[in-house]
């Protein structure tokens, strides 16, 4: 029969032959469905051949035909194998410098792969998105592929990282980048695609929520959601989650301050504050803190403002040392001119970390602890949170932790050597939450003990030995009557838990 020959030539890559026989055969038995996918098939290997040599347009000619036969349409196992085609060609287009060509070949090749009836979902679906995503960026017509392609049809593998052959792991699934890549695209749109993002914020929602591992959803939505000019509320219902995985970059809190400039100032504010505290370079928070001038001038809260300013000052003449401010810039320069002796140091108008902290983990419980022990040299601070209960964990400049301090902290788990992961920590000037079990005010006597040459506090079956900065700082004498504030932590020496004196008023 004509089929084995004509695979074998093909196989032995005599396509011409193959051609010759194949179409022999089909102009014979033009109703012939065997004959049609012996002509289809060696076509299939010219696709192959010619975007192995990277010839678009013989590449083009080519799959035209393959449609003219009505292949595309019903034979399976071809159109699995032109997806790869497809790619193959896609991988030479990058090295196409001229970028009105290379437009002209992707729409081309887009044009074509949208008249294949592939199967959905699948490798081959998926195959054609990777490759068609390397082009996300110089690509016009990306978010037109994105809408044929859909975002219902990715393969449960999908939405893992993809472990490369090099053993490398993907930072990204292919879901994620592509829901990134097309919301990057509707947000760079100069004509602002109102339908598709409304249409597509519910899609990024429901992504982050189904799959909290994934960081950026919930960014894109948000920003989405700003282009839509929606509710601030909703913008950071939809952008907490993100925001607190995140609460460690500075363009997390600059997305919040953006969601609720027009609606909360006092929040816009918190979040500018809390995003120049972030570690990174000086030159990605020159507009924050340009924002930070107005917002301060504003509150005439004249003293942080010329903080901001000259931070931003700073940064400007590091990187140009002729740089000379202008329009806007030049007049808070001139305003604030005055300022830089006369004004002096005030409570700053928010409390930015208490209110930031509060949107992100407001749906997460607070709970109180005292400070038993700090360590500065190490930023370690150990608090006693219950009876028999006491943890430790690592601060950061914005507490600054004594001995007896009271904090309200929001604690993500405690691992079994007491370390805690702490979410939030603010100090707390109310302790009517503490239980009497593990921290309290009490009155007692001073005892003398001769043998051990020490002094310690007894109030009914509880003692509590007093250091002895205590003894020489207070004048403590043997047989006083005093007030101490206690709490009950475990004694390492000791290995056992017991009463620990914090203050002492005599």
């Amino acid at each position: 029969m004509p089929g084995i020959e004509i695979k074998k030539l093909r196989q032995e890559g005599n396509l011409d032959e193959a051609l010759k026989m194949a179409r022999e055969e089909f102009e014979a038995m033009p109703t012939d469905e065997w004959a049609k996918r012996n002509l289809a098939w060696v076509y299939d290997n010219y696709c192959k051949k010619y975007a192995e040599e990277g010839n678009y347009q013989a590449f083009y000619d080519t799959v035209c035909v393959l449609i003219d036969l009505g292949v595309n349409q019903s034979e399976a196992m071809l159109i699995n194998s032109m997806g790869w085609r497809f790619r193959s060609m896609l991988s030479c287009v990058d090295k196409i410098e001229n970028v009105d060509e290379r437009t002209r070949v992707l729409d081309g090749l887009f044009e074509l792969v949208r008249q294949f009836n592939f199967a959905k979902p699948s490798d081959t679906y998926s195959v054609l998105l990777k490759a068609f995503l390397k082009y996300k960026d110089i690509w016009f017509s990306f978010k037109e592929f994105c809408k044929w392609w859909g975002f219902d049809n990715f393969r449960q593998e999908d939405y893992t990282c993809e472990i490369l052959p090099t053993g490398r792991k993907e930072s990204f699934s292919l879901v994620e980048r592509a829901y990134m890549a097309y919301a990057k695209n509707l947000l760079k749109d100069n004509q602002m695609d109102t339908e598709a993002i409304s249409a597509f914020v519910p899609k990024l929602e429901s992504l982050a929520e189904q799959h909290p591992e994934m960081d950026y959803p919930g960014y894109f939505a948000g920003k989405l959601m700003l282009a839509l000019k929606e509710k601030g509320d909703d913008i950071v219902a939809t952008i907490r989650p993100f925001v607190r995985k995140k609460k460690n970059e500075f363009w997390a809190w600059q997305l919040l301050a953006e969601a609720v400039e027009e609606s909360d100032k006092d929040l816009y504010l918190a979040s500018l504050l809390r995003s120049v505290q972030c570690k990174t370079k000086a030159d990605y928070l020159v507009n924050i803190r340009l924002r930070l001038v107005k917002e301060f001038a504003s509150r005439h809260a004249f003293y942080y403002a010329v903080q901001q300013l000259r931070e931003y000052g700073k940064t400007k003449m590091s990187n140009n040392p002729n740089w000379q401010p202008s329009g806007e810039v030049r007049l808070y320069f001139d305003q604030l001119e005055n300022y830089n002796e006369t004004c002096k140091p005030e409570p700053l108008p928010v409390d930015y970390m208490t209110m930031t902290d509060n949107v992100i983990f407001g749906d997460m419980p607070e709970q109180n602890g005292i400070v038993s022990f700090v360590n500065s040299e190490k930023k370690i601070v150990n608090v006693v949170y219950g009876k028999e209960q006491e943890g430790f964990f690592k601060y950061d400049i914005s507490l600054r932790p004594q001995i007896g301090m009271l904090l309200s902290i929001r604690v993500k788990e405690i691992s079994q050597d007491g370390f805690m992961k702490v979410l939030s920590v603010r100090e707390c000037f109310d302790c009517s939450q503490m239980n009497s079990d593990y921290y309290k005010s009490v009155r007692g006597i001073v005892m003398y003990n001769d043998f051990k040459n020490v002094y310690y506090f007894k109030s009914g079956n509880i003692v509590c030995y007093i250091p002895p900065q205590y003894i020489k700082n207070d004048s403590i004498e043997k047989g006083q009557s005093i007030e101490a504030t206690i709490v009950y932590t475990y004694n390492k020496k000791k290995e056992k838990w017991m009463w620990k004196i914090l203050k002492i008023i005599v």
